[in-house]
């Protein structure tokens, strides 16, 4: 656990001695022991709070028809994959998506377009049917 004492002087307990100004800390020391010698506990945040990349999930097939269905995006859906034999066929291969399969990443801006939606908005409804 890492103390600050107010003239600034930081130190951190974590089981073993330590030495700070005219006082030796055996690395024990509780939050008490060290509110004696006028330290208070710090607290920090985590230096990145946030992922740097995006988490990936998967979306079964019936999850997402009946996500869309829910949005009333089944045609809008059906339409895109009428538009594009590939993206026909991975649909009928498929049992599952990824989020980070490039073909659904090809094919997210058409179904956002096609769906007046925007892509974080159509990545959400995504998002909202995987397992």
């Amino acid at each position: 656990m890492l103390y600050q004492h107010p003239s600034g002087h930081r130190v951190t307990i974590a089981g073993h001695p330590v030495a700070a100004p005219g006082v030796a800390f055996t690395g024990h020391e509780s939050a008490a022991d060290m509110a004696l010698f006028g330290y208070v506990p710090v607290i920090e945040p985590p230096s990145d709070p946030m992922p740097s990349t995006p988490l990936v999930f998967s979306i079964s097939k019936l999850a997402l028809r009946r996500a869309l269905r829910a949005a009333n995006l089944e045609s809008v859906f059906n339409q895109a994959l009428s538009s594009n034999p590939q993206w026909a066929a991975d649909w009928a291969d498929a049992q599952e998506l990824r989020s980070d399969d490039p073909l659904l990443l090809e094919a997210l801006p058409q179904l956002a377009s096609l769906a007046n939606l925007s892509e974080e908005q159509a990545m959400d409804l995504l998002r909202s049917a995987s397992i």
